[in-house]
């Protein structure tokens, strides 16, 4: 079973993240397909992390290569998930010890989250006769593993704010910041985008761990897709 991790109280940070440097952005994105609007732009060309643009900076002065911090604000909530069956895999299979073998029989019957948070198709028969999983106790410890991302996407719903900052300063290299907001600020930067929202699938946001504030209580649960409402108000 995976824990939420214990950090700093800020959701942007994490103590394993990536230092965030303005780098070129590759230009080469697609829309996400599942998205209802061409407004999303997928920054990661791989669903990861797509970005909408809100505006653009009415201050040319804003980035200049001298600038050493950006300030922000910012609100965080829990995103919609619907994982197709290679996300599935990707993001919960493959982070159940000793499970990921299952990858192929995952493909093969197509579980995407809809079906993997199904009790009536994901049960200890289905996993036994039509995933091939023979060992009572390797089927049993898959149905809960699936029974447990169910009950947190039911406590933590779409919508839920877990974080906001009035006033954060980001230091332009060296900041350790979820992978999801380290592309979308670089992208932010590189196209003079002053506000936009930012969605991370959960392998670019706190992944199978979650996060946790200083005081223990869990603000993003294991496996949680996350939205970012960000402005970028100054740099300097």
């Amino acid at each position: 079973m995976h824990r939420t991790r214990h950090l700093i109280p800020l959701a942007l940070y994490v103590s394993y993240g990536c230092a965030f440097q303005f780098t070129q952005v590759d230009r080469r994105w697609h829309v996400w397909e599942r998205r209802a609007t061409s407004d999303w732009i997928d920054i990661t060309e791989d669903g990861g992390v797509l970005l909408k643009e809100k505006s653009h900076l009415a201050d040319a002065s804003l980035f200049r290569d001298e600038d050493e911090f950006l300030s922000l604000q910012y609100t965080g909530t829990i995103a919609p998930s619907t994982w197709t069956v290679d996300e599935t895999i990707h993001c919960w299979l493959n982070e159940q010890q000793g499970l990921s073998d299952l990858a192929d029989a995952f493909r093969e019957h197509q579980i995407d989250e809809e079906k993997l948070l199904s009790e009536n198709v994901f049960n200890e028969a289905f996993v036994t006769n039509e995933l091939g999983v023979s060992a009572k106790i390797k089927a049993k410890k898959l149905v809960m593993a699936a029974k447990r991302l169910s009950t947190v996407r039911q406590e933590f719903a779409p919508g839920l704010e877990f974080d906001s900052k009035h006033s954060f300063e980001v230091p332009i290299r060296g900041a350790k910041l979820i992978q999801g907001m380290t592309r979308g600020l670089t992208y932010m930067v590189q196209a003079k985008v002053a506000h936009a929202e930012i969605l991370c699938r959960s392998d670019y946001a706190y992944g199978a761990e979650g996060y946790r504030k200083a005081s223990g209580d869990v603000l993003v649960p294991p496996f949680a897709s996350l939205c970012f409402d960000v402005k970028i108000v100054s740099s300097h």
